[in-house]
């Protein structure tokens, strides 16, 4: 049906109808939208200029988004540049939709695209925030924090004002790189310029503290956030009770912990799985059994590594009744114990009952309620 289309228009003048640069437009959107060869496209751009039709900024728009659906995008860039020469106007749309473009092809580089934004800028064109976000957000990705910030800084200087969203991004990107010193830099420049933190801000650099084991000021951080009236949510506490846990400091990671549930907030099975795991580490069996018992009776399934560790726990306590009682569980659970549950139990066993026997009979007990196999 296209080849007739095409045909069609050629034919208008024949039958004392004059095609209008509407119709041209029509065609062009057709041919470009089921991806013909862009040879036929210049052709009939160059059969409609002896048509006495020429085209419009509205054809160069059609154009451009061709070229760029095709991946041409370094020619999709040089017939903007001829649109704004030919005297149109430059299309903040279009500008928008390069620097979309360039900043989602891997095999960009960063030079081009701030090239790009800034002759853009020299012709009268307005970047949004949402393309200084994906400046940025294309230097992150690339673990190019340093160059985020930089980027940041010319904006800042050339009169723009990024919002807090460019912040996020910058403070985000500088924290991958470990670049810590920069990032309590552009914390506190949000501030110093007048812009509020939100949620994502405190996330990020409570993340950076954590990363640098700061954890008295990420204590503090998380008081300040509640002052200031920005609640800490799920990822926040998890976060910190994550760094806390890491540390070995238990006692705040209670703390934290203890927060939560009084707060309402819905806990998962990674949050218990994180603090069972440090009461096992530091050797609080008692209480690892108890906040385990809470997990399980809240239907959560722990991690079988959870579980491996407190049966090494308790039969290095030398309660073997007590390890024995989380193996039925553990089927319940549908979780098969580790080579770390069996090799403790083994050795426990053994130390007491000298044979291997004895061992079988105490697993079928705990396994079968004292039924003998065949």
């Amino acid at each position: 049906m296209v080849p007739l289309a095409v045909e069609v228009f050629f034919t208008m003048p024949a039958f004392r109808c004059n095609p209008s640069v509407k119709s041209l437009n029509t065609l062009i959107w057709v041919l470009c939208k089921n991806k013909y060869d862009f040879k036929i496209v210049l052709l009939v751009l160059v059969k409609s200029q002896f048509m006495n039709i020429w085209v419009e900024e509205s054809t160069f728009k059609i154009l451009i988004r061709a070229l760029y659906r095709i991946g041409k995008e370094n020619n999709a860039v040089d017939l903007l540049n001829l649109m704004v020469d030919s005297g149109f106007d430059l299309d903040g749309k279009i500008c928008s939709l390069i620097l979309y473009t360039m900043c989602a092809q891997k095999a960009c580089e960063g030079v081009e695209i701030l090239d790009v934004l800034d002759k853009k800028r020299e012709l009268g064109y307005s970047p949004k925030r949402v393309d200084l976000c994906n400046v940025i957000r294309f230097y992150v990705k690339n673990r190019k924090g340093v160059d985020a910030l930089e980027v940041l800084s010319k904006l800042k200087m050339s009169g723009m004002v990024p919002d807090i969203v460019c912040h996020n991004l910058v403070l985000n990107g500088l924290i991958l790189e470990g670049e810590y010193e920069s990032a309590d830099e552009v914390f506190d420049e949000i501030v110093v310029l007048g812009l509020v933190p939100d949620i994502v801000t405190y996330n990020v650099y409570i993340n950076g503290l954590c990363k640098q084991n700061k954890v008295d000021e990420v204590v503090r951080m998380l008081s300040y956030m509640e002052e200031l009236g920005c609640k800490p949510e799920m990822n926040t506490y998890y976060t910190i009770l994550e760094a806390l846990c890491r540390r070995g400091m238990l006692s705040y990671a209670k703390e934290v912990f203890w927060k939560m549930k009084l707060k309402g907030l819905q806990l998962n099975s990674l949050i218990y799985d994180i603090l069972v795991n440090c009461m096992i580490r530091e050797g609080e069996v008692e209480e690892a059994c108890n906040v385990l018992g809470e997990m399980v009776g809240r239907g959560f399934v722990p991690q079988s590594i959870t579980f491996d560790g407190l049966v090494h726990l308790l039969c290095q306590r030398g309660l073997f009744s007590e390890a024995m009682e989380l193996l039925p569980e553990m089927v319940v659970k549908n979780i098969v114990p580790g080579i770390r549950s069996w090799e403790a139990l083994v050795v426990h066993c053994l130390s007491q009952t000298q044979n291997f026997d004895g061992f079988i009979q105490v697993s079928q007990s705990a396994f079968f309620g004292g039924r003998n196999s065949a």
